[in-house]
């Protein structure tokens, strides 16, 4: 667990990359710009077939290349956790860049705040090569920067991206690491364990990071029915075991409503009707009846939630959840 009187802020930052040699170099320049520079740099081959390493070993003794198999984006990231060598882990994917203030930002509130682990925040989104992104996950009600429990924030859309994480080694170990057998999700059932462990997280009410939506390298596009179900029982066993059954409970509907959106577009109607049934509590009785009716003629209900919810089309199409 995290100690109140740690007072070392070392930090290494980890790179995924598969295939990134479109952006690689950027994600890498990012990190090396940081004002409050990082420790270390580690960028994780996860079997690229282009020259995503040889553009890493142009750096030189700046990063640390480890190169292995294809695995997949949580094994990759759970090989930099491993080597690494500093007390506290920042994630950044090899297709997205921080913003030059987000290590520093970070580390400033969190030495303020020594009892806490862990602090993620807003980002921009860039769903083009023009350049221009526009800020999310940031809540002009809220304050630049504040504590509060990340099950509280979760249902506000401040769930902070993953290129926003920055926390302690020790936690990430203590929840496990990445789950390899999970292909999808794998980031928000690494981000709930964490905390049933410690709730209480720094959210920096700014963007950090850039997320490039046009690209998609390291996340495969996995969509197999069995995931929701077995994402909501686990979590579910380990939100009650940590005594948070209750709190995780809205967090929970939210991921279940996306997951019911992106299973009727894939036409995986016993899964939507599954997840409806063993789930009914979460859901308004009006939803279940809507989206179980729906399930039986996926496309024409999916068609008419893209009509309803303008941005439903893009958000399927990235896997958003």
């Amino acid at each position: 667990m995290c100690s109140s009187q740690n007072s070392e802020y070392s930090v290494s930052a980890v790179i995924p990359a598969y295939n990134a040699e479109r952006t690689i170099k950027r994600a890498v320049e990012s990190v090396l710009k940081q004002t409050a520079p990082v420790n270390e740099v580690i960028v994780v081959d996860d079997g690229s077939k282009d020259r995503t390493a040889e553009i890493a070993e142009s750096f030189g003794d700046q990063i640390r290349l480890i190169r292995g198999e294809n695995r997949g984006a949580s094994a990759a990231r759970n090989t930099g956790i491993k080597a690494a060598g500093s007390q506290w882990i920042a994630f950044l994917d090899c297709d997205d860049y921080w913003l030059e203030e987000k290590n520093q930002l970070q580390l400033s509130v969190l030495k303020e705040n020594p009892h806490i682990c862990w602090s993620a925040g807003g980002y921009k989104i860039c769903r083009d090569e023009s350049g221009d992104a526009k800020p999310a996950a940031v809540n002009d009600e809220f304050d630049e920067s504040f504590a509060a429990s990340y099950l509280d924030l979760y249902p506000q859309g401040l769930n902070g991206h993953t290129d926003t994480m920055l926390i302690k080694r020790s936690l990430l170990i203590e929840a496990g690491l990445f789950d390899e057998n999970l292909r999808r999700s794998n980031d928000i059932d690494m981000w709930f364990r964490a905390a049933f462990r410690q709730p209480e997280i720094l959210y920096v009410n700014s963007p950090l990071a850039v997320q490039q939506r046009q690209f998609s390298f390291i996340t495969r596009s996995v969509m197999d029915e069995k995931i929701p179900l077995r994402l909501a029982e686990k979590l579910s066993n380990e939100a009650k075991d940590a005594g948070l059954g209750e709190e995780f409970a809205p967090s929970l509907r939210i991921i279940l409503k996306w997951w019911i959106l992106l299973l009727i577009r894939s036409r995986k109607s016993g899964a939507v009707r599954r997840i409806l049934l063993d789930y009914s509590s979460l859901f308004s009785s009006r939803y279940r009846f809507s989206n179980r009716l729906g399930s039986y003629l996926p496309k024409l209900y999916y068609r008419y939630l893209q009509r309803k919810i303008p941005e439903l089309k893009e958000a399927g199409e990235r896997g958003d959840i």
